[in-house]
């Protein structure tokens, strides 16, 4: 009962961010944002797991909340922020490829999918990024962020191929990866290329979709298999 609670104070306290930037509220969006990961954590570490096979989740939360308190610094620690989510999305992509995807149509045509969408995207984030200041570091940071985040949204995505993932939790997995992806995407849009209308939260519902989802996915697979044996 108790995970059960904290799981749901994280989903109200993930609303209640939502509503601190829809309404420009600073004091909830501060104590908000980094209690939802927070609280993620814990109810992560009550699970009934081993912790060895937790413990590339809860270190991605763990880079996640670093994170969340990065960003939410003044923008000159936004180079902070975008190195602590690259260890977070690197997290998830060991974790969850701790078994490698097999090598089946369905996991090629993914893979094919991605390259396509980033020959379509970064193209645009390049010529945003191009024009700040600084432009050469962050370039090379921006390419390496967007290939770590395509490998993360891919793996997730690649669980729907996976025989040995049950059906509902690779589902989960999947679109948590790709709200997720959508979510950095939406980020840097609005702030590198032209500012977003309800951009802000449109990124912060996006990114703990994407948590929940991948979590809970993960959460749900890793009891399933210790259920069944």
């Amino acid at each position: 009962m108790v995970a059960i609670g904290l799981f749901c104070l994280a989903a109200i306290f993930a609303v209640a961010d939502w509503y601190a930037v829809a309404k420009k509220i600073s004091w909830l969006r501060y104590s908000a944002k980094p209690l939802v990961i927070l609280l993620l954590g814990v109810w992560l570490l009550l699970q009934p797991i081993a912790f060895s096979e937790l413990f590339w989740f809860f270190l991605a939360l763990v880079f996640s909340l670093i994170g969340d308190i990065w960003l939410l610094a003044p923008s000159r620690f936004f180079m902070a922020g975008l190195a602590s989510f690259l260890l977070t999305h690197i997290c998830y992509v060991i974790g969850i490829n701790r078994e490698l995807p097999p090598a089946t149509w369905q996991v090629f045509s993914l893979a094919g999918a991605f390259i396509i969408l980033g020959i379509f995207i970064y193209p645009i984030l390049f010529r945003g990024v191009k024009r700040q200041s600084g432009a050469r570091k962050l370039q090379g940071a921006t390419l390496i962020y967007y290939i770590v985040l395509s490998l993360m949204a891919f793996s997730a995505t690649t669980t729907l191929a996976r025989p040995d993932w049950e059906r509902q939790a690779a589902v989960c997995v999947a679109i948590g990866g790709l709200c997720f992806f959508f979510s950095d995407f939406l980020l840097a849009y609005d702030r590198f290329i032209r500012p977003v209308r309800h951009g802000r939260l449109a990124v912060h519902i996006t990114y703990h979709l994407g948590q929940f989802g991948l979590i809970a996915g993960v959460v749900w697979q890793l009891l399933v298999i210790s259920l069944t044996g």
